[in-house]
Parts: C-alpha cells; sequence; structure tokens
C-alpha cells in the first residue's frame, strides 16, 4: 500500500524501488491511486519479481516513459502478452526489458503487443540480452502498429533463443525509421534474412527512401 496515500499529483517514480528485493509478485493496484504517473525509468532496476500482468498497467494509462523500468529482472519469466493495451500514451521503452535474462514468455503466443502503442518512437535495446525469451509463432507484424518508430537498435541484440527467418517486410510499415543499428546482432538462431526486410512484397514502393 505505499502509494495508495498519494494522490493524482503523482507524476513521476524513476528509481522508485531500483535494486530493492521487492519480493517476487507486485501487488496489480500499485497504481491504483496515482493514474497520473508519466515516467518510470528504472522504477523496478534489478528487483525480483517473476512476473508482469497487464493489471499492473491498467491504472497508469498517462505512462510515456518507461526506459530500463524493469532492466536486469533477471527472475521474470512471463509477461502478459497484453501489458501495453492501455499505453496509448508510451513513446519511450529502451532498454526496458534489457538484461531480464529468465524470460521467456512474452512474444511467443503472438506479435500484437504493440497494437495500441502508434505513439513510440524508441524501442532502442528494448530486449538487450533476453537470450531466453521464445518467439514461436515467429515476428510477423510485430512493429506495424509503430509509425512514429525512429530507432530501434539492439532491440533484440543477443536474443539467441530466437529462431526462424525473420518475416518479411519486418520494418515496412515503420517510414520513420531512422536508426536501426544491430537489431538483431547475436540472435545465433536465427536462420536467414527474408528476401525483402523493409517490404512486404517485390512491387511495394519503399517508403523509407535512404535506402
Amino acid at each position: 500500500k505505499m502509494l495508495h496515500a498519494c494522490n493524482s499529483s503523482l507524476t513521476t517514480v524513476d528509481s522508485m524501488i531500483q535494486g530493492c528485493d521487492a519480493g517476487t509478485t507486485l501487488p496489480d493496484d500499485l497504481f491504483s491511486t496515482t493514474p497520473n504517473i508519466q515516467s518510470a525509468n528504472s522504477a523496478f532496476y534489478s528487483t525480483t519479481m517473476t512476473s508482469l500482468t497487464k493489471e499492473f498497467f491498467d491504472n497508469i494509462p498517462n505512462l510515456r516513459n518507461a526506459n530500463m523500468m524493469f532492466y536486469a529482472c533477471s527472475a521474470i519469466t512471463t509477461i502478459d502478452q497484453d501489458i501495453f493495451e492501455n499505453l496509448t500514451h508510451l513513446t519511450t521503452v529502451s532498454r526496458m526489458f534489457a538484461n531480464c535474462t529468465g524470460l521467456v514468455h512474452f512474444i511467443d503466443s503472438d506479435c500484437d503487443i504493440f497494437e495500441n502503442n502508434s505513439a513510440i518512437t524508441t524501442t532502442y535495446a528494448m530486449f538487450h540480452n533476453c537470450n531466453h525469451m521464445l518467439n514461436t509463432n515467429g515476428l510477423s507484424g510485430m512493429l506495424d502498429p509503430l509509425e512514429n518508430l525512429t530507432d530501434a537498435s539492439y532491440m533484440f541484440y543477443g536474443c539467441s533463443a530466437l529462431t526462424g527467418t525473420l518475416p518479411n517486410g519486418f520494418f515496412s510499415e515503420n517510414e520513420n525509421l531512422t536508426t536501426a543499428n544491430g537489431v538483431f546482432a547475436g540472435c545465433s538462431g536465427l536462420t536467414g534474412l527474408p528476401d525483402r526486410l523493409f517490404r512486404k512484397n517485390h512491387a511495394d514502393t519503399n517508403r523509407l527512401m535512404y535506402l
């Protein structure tokens, strides 16, 4: 109940319990009285939780900055597929789950985790070194909703458990993308690149004009 005395004036919880032993489960109602939180950078950095649910985020619909929010939470194994569903203002998720080396289940059931998050501009190193994360059904369409994405660098760097071939047109809807350094560097389980990484079909006009 540590935030229950707070009110809607609270907008920032950066580094809130960084490095603390907060137990294996965060209460779903942790932010129930603080709906105007906009920044949670490094809020739970290197804590001991084991899973994340959609309900945890439902009370902070105004969240914009989630950089390194769960960085190095190595005990997390499962994240609900739809945790971002109500976070329509979310803009930055750089290193959000980087070094969550225990994470297995997040993008393995389908790939619509960003369905309502068109405001996101950077996914820099979002899953950096999540070396056990699976993608059972591929990655097709995962980035399609991110029409404002400019930087996807190192997003999956070191994700060696990702398998298969990247889908055609993986970046085809990200026409504002300017930087994609090392997106799949160290993804040793991937078996190849598609014919068209930035287009879905041969006939498509390449909307990424610098390529």
